[in-house]
């Protein structure tokens, strides 16, 4: 019955608490307790707690590990001319209309997390300016910036 109560609580927003309340109102005996008699009450508790917060962590690191960049408008486009290292990244609003464009002498790999943050952040900027102005930028080089060796 106890078991079947944390769960409900640690499944629900808040139910950490719930579940600290629960564990406070165990029942205990009322007579005089021996030593015997207090390692008996103390296990379940800790058994219960230990469970609770190794949830408490998986749940947590489940959150952390896969959650990716996000971006909330926009979009951007990479295009690689084969057997060179030059490509061109272009932003786009949702609309798909240009909002910036840029060609750079070297390749990216968009394969790696911190190639699409860098991109992300170059995309936010263009947004801001697009959307304060309505002009595409020119000469820029926003995202050559943020490549530099």
């Amino acid at each position: 019955m106890y078991v079947d109560a944390l769960v409900l609580l640690a499944d629900n927003p808040g139910g950490l608490l719930g579940v600290f309340l629960l564990l406070t109102q165990f029942p205990t005996k009322v007579h005089t307790l021996n030593r015997h008699d207090m390692n008996t009450l103390s296990q379940p508790r800790l058994a219960i707690t230990v469970l609770m917060i190794l949830v408490a962590s998986f749940g947590t690191q489940a959150q952390s590990k896969n959650s990716p960049p996000v971006v909330r408008d926009g979009f951007w486009v990479i295009e690689t001319t084969p057997k060179s290292h030059q490509c061109t990244v272009r932003f786009y609003t949702n609309e798909q209309k240009l909002i910036y464009q840029e060609t750079m002498n070297r390749s990216l790999n968009i394969d790696r997390k911190q190639t699409r943050l860098q991109l992300n952040v170059a995309l936010e900027q263009a947004m801001f300016v697009w959307n304060a102005t309505h002009k595409v930028p020119t000469d820029r080089q926003w995202v050559a910036v943020r490549f530099e060796r």
